[in-house]
């Protein structure tokens, strides 16, 4: 893997932010569609068909999980400054409290870089 591993464990409450996201179709998609570009606001509202409100919502959730990169471009032939996302990190899920810290050394040398934690 070549970014760094989000680990989640049982006991966070950032697991239910998460599990909201993804308990809906739209965040499902969001998440799906920034997995494999990124895209500015205007432009991923426009392909999920919602409005640009409902889309900063999501967008904000998965910032406030640290899961999206964030990018200042800009926009030729415009010159139009951009704010472009990207999810940045794998997810892990695990079972354990975030207390089981051997977990997390076992992690870290399977995945051979640092679990983050929330």
């Amino acid at each position: 893997m070549n970014d760094k591993v989000k680990a989640f464990y049982i006991d966070d409450e950032s697991l239910k932010l998460l599990g909201e996201i993804l308990s809906n179709k739209t965040g499902r998609l969001m998440f799906r569609l920034l997995s494999e570009k990124e895209y500015y606001t205007n432009e991923l509202a426009n392909k999920l068909k919602i409005t640009v409100s409902l889309t900063i919502h999501h967008l904000k959730k998965l910032e406030e999980l640290e899961l999206v990169e964030i990018k200042n471009k800009k926009i030729i032939p415009n010159g139009i400054k951009r704010r472009f996302f990207k999810i940045k990190s794998e997810i892990f899920i695990s079972k354990s409290t975030r207390e089981k810290s051997e977990e997390k050394e076992l992690w870290q040398r399977i995945f051979r870089e640092d679990v983050l934690q929330l």
